[in-house]
């Protein structure tokens, strides 16, 4: 993958190079589907420039870098229904036995190269972004991403208030952020095949002056034409469909982080929201709700 090349070596990389890598992530893959002169135009750098850049991450040349773009371009279209014709291939290893250390090992290398990709900066900043609660977070996700957006919600929602879930696909969504300005938060959460409610909705948040987080694949979703900071994350795995273990994990480090920075805030609403959840349970105490101070 041309992404996990650029993401391995972006510490070998130049100011100019970094700039050359920006614009191709930008708005991947179709950024990279240009002219070496015009890429080296729109990152304000020399075509030697570009050229040093295809050497770093691995290519002999710029026609390496556009064979292996094309091939890429297909994976990026690859659904399902693709990768069913791939396992009924009579090369496919169909072995149940060891199916589950397989699967397990890709889902640990996923996690291994997803580590090396985030940069600790940005990191930092989402987590400072969140910890502001005069601020409003709205997360949406697509069809399959939105589970993840929701179990994301359910534990911001646990750390601090005004957490709210969009769902991509429903128009109440863009009406509920009618509210919405420029001190606010969009995580988004987009992986192939994209979603184009979820770019929406993220373009409708960038107009705003909102600050935009993307969690996002080794493809890189469109979004990130639109985004503040991206996360790209290893998804690819050999299944159906591509592995969303890798954003979960993600996800629960980054509110980890988060109960870190809230502190007593944190640990005082998670207490009254324990004590209101208890109430709920036959065999809890009786006692009164909490009050709020």
């Amino acid at each position: 993958m041309l992404t996990e090349s650029i993401h391995e070596n972006w510490e070998r990389l130049t100011e100019s190079e970094r700039r050359v890598a920006h614009t191709i992530l930008s708005n991947y893959p179709s950024s990279a589907l240009d002219t070496l002169s015009n890429i080296a135009s729109r990152s304000d750098v020399s075509p030697a420039t570009v050229t040093r850049f295809i050497s770093k991450i691995g290519l002999p040349g710029y026609p390496a870098f556009r064979e292996r773009l094309r091939h890429e371009i297909q994976a990026h279209l690859q659904s399902p229904v693709d990768k069913a014709e791939a396992r009924r291939r009579p090369e496919a290893n169909h072995d149940s036995t060891s199916h589950l250390p397989r699967f397990f090992e890709h889902v640990v290398n996923n996690i291994q190269s997803s580590l090396q990709w985030v940069q600790p900066g940005d990191f930092r900043e989402a987590v400072r972004l969140l910890a502001n609660t005069r601020s409003r977070v709205y997360v949406t996700g697509g069809r399959l991403s939105g589970s993840v957006g929701a179990y994301l919600v359910n534990l911001l929602h646990s750390l601090r208030p005004g957490v709210s879930f969009l769902e991509a696909s429903s128009a109440l969504s863009f009406e509920r952020m009618v509210d919405a300005d420029a001190r606010d938060v969009l995580v988004a959460l987009d992986f192939r095949r994209y979603q184009q409610s979820t770019f929406q909705l993220s373009s409708q948040a960038r107009s705003l002056g909102m600050q935009v987080i993307l969690v996002t694949d080794e493809w890189m979703s469109p979004i990130a034409d639109y985004t503040s900071i991206t996360f790209p994350l290893r998804t690819q795995m050999p299944a159906l469909w591509d592995a969303l273990s890798v954003p979960m994990t993600f996800c629960e480090a980054l509110v980890e982080a988060l109960a870190q920075e809230l502190g007593p805030k944190a640990d005082e609403r998670l207490r009254r929201m324990e004590a209101y959840a208890g109430a709920w349970v036959k065999d809890a105490p009786n006692s009164s709700l909490p009050r709020k101070p």
